[in-house]
Order: C-alpha cells, then structure tokens, then sequence
C-alpha cells in the first residue's frame, strides 16, 4: 500500500454512519480535490457534515493537495500587550486575527490554552492552523490550533542560558533565540551574576536553536560578532538576518547574517549605519517585502530600503501621518513593520514606554485614539499608502505579529 493511499485510508468513516466514502459514488482521490478548492472560510461547517468528512478536513493530505492548488491563505495572528494597571498583578494579553483576504479581523476568546497574563511570543506556524507559542525564558513551547481550540503543550527542554528580551524566530525547522539580555543560570546558581557595574543586565551574543520536530534539546551555535539585546530579527533568501539591537544602554549599529549550510556568521555593519540610523530602535522597524529589506526611522518615519548591489539604504518615503487625523508629536508614536505579500503594513500605536520603561504616556490629546494599520507598495513607482480598516484598542502594545497557513 503507498503512502498516499494510507492516507486516504486514515480519512475514511469507519463507524458511525456506515457509509466508507467521502462522497456517495465519487473516488476519495476526487472527492478530496473537490473539498480541497472550498474556502477557509467554510471549513468549520465541513467538518460539521459527517465524521468522515471532518477527518478529511483535517488530514494532511488535504493540506497538501490545498498547496499544490495554491489554495491556501494567509491570516495574521497579532499579540498585544495591555500594561497593567495598579490593582494588577501582570500585564494582560490579547490575541487578534486578521483575514485581510476576506477583510475581517476578529479576537480571540475561546482558547483556554492562550495565557492571559503569562508573557509568551508566537514564533512561527507549526503546521496548518496551528502556531508554535514560546515564553519569555524559553523554557515552554505550545502548539495551539487558532481555529479549534486546541492546545499541545510541549515540555520543552530548558535554554542552554537563560535570557531575556531575545530575538526569536523559525527557519528551516528551527526555533532560533539570539542574544538578549542574560538573568540567571538556568540551574539556579548565578552566571557571573550577569550583572553590569551599575546592576543591569549584561547583553548576550550567544545563539541557540531547537529541532521543533523533535524537542531533544537546545544546540549551541557559534556565537554572533557583537552583544546584542533587544535587536531584530527576519528571514531572508533562507538566512537569518540580525539587525542592530543594544548592549547596555548602547544602540549597536551594525548587523549579522547566519548562513545555515556554512553555520558561520557574516558581520555586516552596512545593516545599520549609524549615520543613517542614529539613535534609532531596530526592534519592530525591519521587515523584509518581495525579498526585500526595508526599515523604518524611529524619529522621523522616514521609510528606508537595502539596495544589495550598493550596500546602501535609500529613502522611499515617509510615513503619511496626514492619514491619522492626528498632529505628529514623535516621541507619542511607534511603529511596527510588517510584510505582506508585495505590501508593507505598518502598524501605528501609542508609544506607552522607552525600552527601559521610562517616560508612560497617558491622556496626551495629541495621541491617536487607535491603533491602526497603513499599508503600501514600497518598490512600485509610488508608495500609494491607504489606511486599512482594522483598528484597535490604543490601549495596547503589538507585541509581534505572525503568519499562520490556512
């Protein structure tokens, strides 16, 4: 028997209504391409139909067949952060969905697994509708499917050290944490204490990865060319772009690149010039668009794109404040980059905080009264920005923002 046919042997009804096939007088092979072109949409109530159809639904091979269709969609999954307030224990989080494909956006409620207050970060897709939620220390890895409500927590062995305020993402298979900010021994005994001379953390430039597949255990890679903590982190041409960061209270103004195959780094100081990027957070302002990189200036909004041949960051644009019905006062906004397709969202909030927690912000009249999302077409002949209707609570902080396969 070949693989795809157990397949197909797994999706089959073998109780329950007696009846062996997915549709009455039609092959499974067909029957499957037929459910395989519904739209995401519409899932919930197939799986409704019968039991056979719900095992279908949710079969591999299913997915698959929906990937060769090119059938599959992309939905955003966004965590946002409510700062607590003085009668709370932690801060809050909040879990939101956007379909941009059929323009809706919706929270979500229903997950008893997703923590209220527990600080966890999304980092990639598991597999279809499922996304594999980490926490701040790395020390707990869960599989949740967004859709169903289910949960899979997985007993993640424990970081070789035990870091804050990492970079985080998934390629090739692996959860990556890169560098950050160093607290303790993961044994418990302190690790030099980890302490600078006027008691803050010190700044790591250690990286580490686990096979998400099996969850054995962290592996120790070489370690970057410079301390970083609170940097960026993408993906690009399957390699791992690391994009400036702090060590202290320094801003690093360089970038490393990770090459899988060669498992070496690349220090590339072109990646954030100081003298283009002075006194400018990385963190949230990198995204990569159409293979791309492009970044976002802290101060002036000023909208910046990597030419490969030159080395050099050109200017595109500015972000169109005119469009929030609102007077700019620059240290109030934030602004988070993400890409999407041929387009760049950025997301625009209320700044509550420095990075060292200084400097809260509340009832300014010159705020924005949501946080809302501006998109546009970064390498067409113009920008074109338009305001897409999804807006949130000001309130909140947008912690970070996936990709999830449907």
């Amino acid at each position: 028997m070949s693989k795809k046919t157990k397949q197909l042997a797994l999706v089959k009804d073998s109780g329950g209504d007696g009846n062996n096939t997915i549709l009455p007088g039609i092959p499974d092979e067909i029957a499957l391409l037929c459910l395989a072109r519904l739209p995401s949409r519409v899932q919930a109530q197939t799986c409704c139909v019968s039991l056979c159809w719900k095992r279908a639904m949710e079969s591999q091979v299913l997915f698959s067949l929906r990937l060769q269709l090119c059938n599959l969609e992309t939905k955003l999954l966004l965590c946002f952060n409510y700062p607590r307030l003085s009668y709370e224990p932690r801060n809050t989080y909040s879990w939101w969905i956007i379909d941009q494909l059929h323009i809706r956006y919706f929270p979500i409620k229903y997950l008893p697994c997703l923590p209220l207050h527990d600080p966890v970060r999304p980092i990639a897709t598991a597999s279809p509708r499922e996304v594999l939620l980490l926490n701040k220390d790395g020390n707990k890895l869960c599989r949740v499917d967004l859709f169903r409500g289910n949960s899979c927590p997985t007993s993640a062995p424990v970081m070789l050290t035990n870091r804050e305020y990492f970079a985080s993402t998934l390629l090739d298979g692996y959860v990556y944490a890169v560098g950050g900010f160093i607290t303790h021994s993961c044994r418990g005994e302190p690790e030099h204490m980890g302490l600078s001379p006027i008691n803050r953390p010190r700044a790591l430039k250690s990286v580490e990865r686990l096979d998400c597949t099996h969850m054995l255990a962290w592996e120790s890679l070489p370690d970057m060319h410079h301390y970083r903590g609170h940097a960026a982190v993408v993906v690009r041409n399957g390699q791992l772009y690391v994009i400036g960061g702090k060590s202290g209270r320094d801003q690093i103004y360089s970038g490393e690149i990770w090459d899988p195959d060669r498992q070496e780094w690349r220090f590339m100081p072109e990646l954030w010039p100081q003298n283009i990027f002075d006194s400018c957070s990385a963190r949230g302002r990198v995204a990569v668009v159409m293979g791309h990189l492009v970044a976002m200036k802290e101060w002036t909004h000023e909208l910046m794109a990597y030419e490969d041949s030159s080395k050099q960051w050109v200017s595109v644009g500015y972000l169109p404040f005119v469009m929030l019905d609102t007077v700019l006062t620059h240290p109030i906004f934030s602004c988070m980059l993400v890409g999407q397709g041929e387009e760049l969202w950025v997301v625009v909030q209320r700044n509550f905080a420095t990075d060292e927690g200084y400097a809260i912000i509340y009832g300014r009249k010159d705020t924005l009264k949501e946080t809302c999302i501006l998109a546009c077409t970064p390498f067409s002949q113009e920008l074109n920005w338009r305001r897409l209707p999804y807006v949130f609570d000001a309130s909140s902080v947008l912690c970070s923002v996936i990709q999830v396969m449907v």
